[in-house]
């Protein structure tokens, strides 16, 4: 048996130790000739690489889950469309002045997209939205004192996105509300709230379809603005079984439209919300109509999203609470409208709105 000198913290032990009594030193990693295979040195840089290479491999799985889970994008280069056309009218509900119309969307273009529906005799931007889709999509319109829909609509442009599912939903939920009771048409009507949040922070404009456990009917055609992940829909239920309460909702996600983050330097406004206000009285009602004007330079026709918050007037009940929606950005400028109705028995005063510019969508412009 010899005696060797411990490398690390030079005690002399027994060359037939495995370690060093002291610190704890891998003798058998040392040679007989004094060198060590191994030194303390060598060591850290050998752990300091491994743990490296583990690393560089969980932020890799990492990224690749993260990639997988973001919805795939279309992009405007890769559709191609030559056409787009409207037609097979259908009257679905007929009132006294007015009747709500569908119209079948189709084009060469089996990629899906959004078609931007205008009026013929209005320069005024968007008039409606159609998600298409292999090939085809249902537009939906209003039409007033029995005029044809045919000759008052057609496409003006057209957006994509990318599709989305609802594997990009961490959580829907939603509440019935304000239950109507038709004796003589032995139906009753329904409002649903519906809140859903993405695993993403999406923020644009989301294509969704909508049906009710009590109907067959899938609405395909709905879509709302999204902001920082989160959505807020109110569904209008009607026809259904009377006295009805309680009905299960579904939301299936169909296709998202990206929009441009906006800041104050990005716009001007124009015309401040508070400067026109305007009031109009009724037998019964008294009716709010403000505006506030922006322009946007150097952009493209398309939409701005925004949100408007009550801050005084109006009803109490509904201030302070953020309502996302979206206007027509027509020659780089754009007008965003609010609308309030009330009874003259309830004495609200006048409404007064906060508007936060949030983002802006173009879409692909085509003459047909």
């Amino acid at each position: 048996m010899a005696l060797i000198t411990c490398p690390e913290c030079g005690t002399t032990i027994s060359d037939q130790a495995d370690r060093c009594p002291k610190c704890g030193f891998p003798m058998q990693k040392y040679d007989q000739s004094g060198n060590s295979a191994v030194t303390p040195s060598k060591l850290k840089s050998k752990n300091f690489m491994t743990l490296l290479i583990c690393g560089l491999v969980i932020l890799i799985i990492g990224a690749i889950m993260v990639v997988s889970l973001l919805p795939k994008t279309v992009s405007t280069s890769s559709i191609s469309i030559k056409d787009i056309s409207i037609d097979n009218w259908r009257l679905v509900e007929d009132y006294t002045d007015f009747g709500f119309y569908e119209a079948t969307v189709t084009t060469n273009e089996t990629d899906p997209f959004v078609a931007v529906i205008g009026l013929n005799e209005s320069n005024s931007g968007c008039a409606a939205l159609a998600f298409v889709n292999d090939g085809s999509g249902v537009l939906k319109a209003l039409s007033f004192y029995d005029e044809d829909p045919s000759i008052e609509y057609r496409v003006i442009g057209y957006m994509t996105g990318c599709v989305i599912s609802e594997t990009d939903i961490s959580d829907i939920s939603y509440r019935n509300f304000d239950y109507s009771d038709y004796e003589y048409l032995e139906e009753s009507s329904c409002t649903v709230e519906l809140e859903v949040q993405f695993k993403q922070k999406l923020n644009g404009l989301l294509f969704f379809g909508i049906s009710n456990d009590l109907s067959n009917d899938i609405d395909y055609n709905c879509y709302a603005i999204v902001t920082d992940g989160k959505l807020e829909y109110s569904y209008y239920v009607s026809s259904l079984p009377y006295k009805t309460r309680g009905i299960e909702v579904s939301l299936v996600p169909l296709y998202f439209c990206k929009s441009n983050r906006l800041t104050e330097d990005d716009y001007t406004i124009e015309q401040a919300f508070n400067i026109v206000t305007e009031k109009s009285t009724y037998d019964y009602l008294d009716v709010y109509n403000g505006s506030e004007i922006i322009r946007l330079d150097d952009c493209k026709d398309g939409f701005v999203t925004y949100i408007t918050t009550l801050t005084n007037g109006g009803d109490k009940t509904e201030r302070n609470v953020p309502r996302p929606n979206f206007a027509n950005l027509v020659d780089e400028k754009c007008i965003i409208n609010t609308y309030d109705s009330y009874s003259k028995d309830d004495h609200f005063s006048t409404p007064f709105y906060e508007i936060t510019i949030l983002g802006y969508i173009s879409y692909e412009e085509i003459n047909q």
